[in-house]
């Protein structure tokens, strides 16, 4: 049988960079870690994704993106206990997140006291610039219903942007 390939060298518990000599007199590693610390999988590149047959260019379309960023969390956050500014945060992001998806937007990502949303992708229709800002708009009731009886009322700032993007 034809000798095994020696395993890589382990670092030294002395967290010193071995010398190149000193390396080559390490212990071998335990193939366990040797096989953790090794990739699984190349890396998805552009060439291994067309071979596979699978195109991830996407296409062209317009989409209106959302930004509502909560004015007033700091004050409100240094005045109220954590679990109460949680519950007041986690409900309103609640209500945020159920009108961008009664106008077909998507949540992108939450932002610290801000959530971005995006019209148009996936799903794309003929006014996603429209129901982007009537979104917005529902946003502010939304704001209403928060606000009501808070001893520090938040607001809310909102933009919107569009245009064409590779989706």
């Amino acid at each position: 049988a034809a000798p095994s390939k020696p395993a890589a060298p382990v670092v030294p518990p002395s967290y010193a960079v071995p010398s190149p000599a000193s390396a080559r007199h390490a212990a071998p590693a335990p193939s366990n870690i040797v096989a953790f610390a090794q990739p699984k999988e190349e890396p998805v590149t552009p060439a291994r994704l067309a071979a596979a047959g699978e195109d991830r260019r996407g296409e062209r379309r317009q989409v209106a993106v959302l930004f509502a960023d909560v004015v007033g969390f700091t004050s409100m956050s240094e005045r109220m206990d954590p679990e109460k500014v949680t519950d007041i945060m986690n409900r309103f992001f609640g209500l945020l997140e159920k009108t961008i998806r009664r106008y077909d937007g998507t949540v992108d990502k939450y932002m610290g006291d801000a959530v971005m949303a995006i019209f148009g992708a996936p799903v794309s229709h003929e006014n996603d610039v429209e129901l982007s800002v009537r979104a917005a708009l529902d946003m502010l009731e939304d704001l209403k219903i928060v606000n009501h009886g808070m001893e520090v009322p938040l607001n809310l700032s909102i933009g919107v942007t569009a245009g064409e993007v590779i989706a």
